[in-house]
């Protein structure tokens, strides 16, 4: 069993401070964004939770209107969407503020643009304008990408005390994803001060084959990374010339006139 993805991660705690029930619910709430349609048989395979504990939280979610039922068959309902609505509201509202000139940058360059945040090990995304192209890679709010061997992962370790940095490489899992995946601590502690000297970081293609991209930090005005903006695209169409030449500049830019607007 892939005890990342069928049990929710949390931070280290005593276990009797622990809500058994609550990290039950949890589980059935991730794996339900996972594959959106279950039977209550399948849950319980997707979690690893016995069927009698996967019942009891589908009652108790399908009670609290987190979930619906018909036919034997379970799915999220958009009150989940109140979970996300409140982060993305939060934080100052950097979110809010960010986004028109994410649109804005999207249609300039003609590539693919987020935004990103760090959680745990992975990138987690806030926001995403694909691009209008054959080749446009289409990512969901909430979706996740390891932070070491992606553009905007490797901006938000620069930011970071060197410590912290590492710490999270060291609790990463690490794979040779393609033939370009640095894969050792040394390696990546490396390309991690490359880019905080630098201020952006450049990946080619070591997260999946034919993904080049370029990331930037978003800084507040006290200086401090709250987020990567990201630019990316497929080697069929877009270069990693074109990337680092014309989309690098007008994402450092963005970068700047989102920071003029954050408290």
């Amino acid at each position: 069993m892939d005890a990342q993805a069928k049990a929710p991660q949390r931070n280290e705690a005593d276990d009797r401070e622990i809500v058994a029930g609550l990290v039950h619910g949890i589980a059935v709430l991730q794996a339900l964004q996972k594959k959106p349609r279950l039977t209550q048989s399948e849950l319980s395979a997707a979690t690893g939770l016995t069927r009698a504990t996967a019942r009891r939280s589908l009652i108790t979610l399908a009670s609290l209107g987190y979930v619906d039922a018909t036919d034997g068959i379970y799915r999220l309902t958009p009150k989940v969407l109140e979970f996300a609505t409140g982060y993305l509201n939060s934080n100052d509202g950097w979110i809010a503020i960010a986004t028109p000139y994410l649109e804005i940058l999207r249609n300039r360059v003609e590539e693919n643009v987020s935004a990103v945040v760090l959680d745990r090990t992975d990138v987690v995304y806030v926001a995403s304008f694909a691009a209008d192209t054959v080749m446009s890679i289409n990512v969901r709010i909430g979706g996740r990408k390891p932070a070491y061997c992606t553009a905007m992962g490797r901006v938000l370790l620069a930011g970071m005390p060197e410590d912290c940095a590492r710490d999270v490489l060291e609790k990463s899992s690490i794979q040779q994803k393609t033939g370009n995946t640095l894969v050792t601590i040394d390696d990546l502690m490396a390309e991690v001060r490359k880019v905080r000297e630098q201020g952006y970081a450049v990946i080619n293609q070591e997260l999946e084959p034919g993904l080049v991209a370029v990331a930037v930090p978003v800084k507040n005005l006290r200086g401090a990374t709250i987020a990567a903006l990201n630019i990316c695209g497929h080697t069929m169409h877009t270069s990693l010339d074109k990337l680092t030449s014309l989309c690098l500049p007008e994402a450092l830019k963005t970068a700047r006139q989102i920071a003029t607007r954050l408290p």
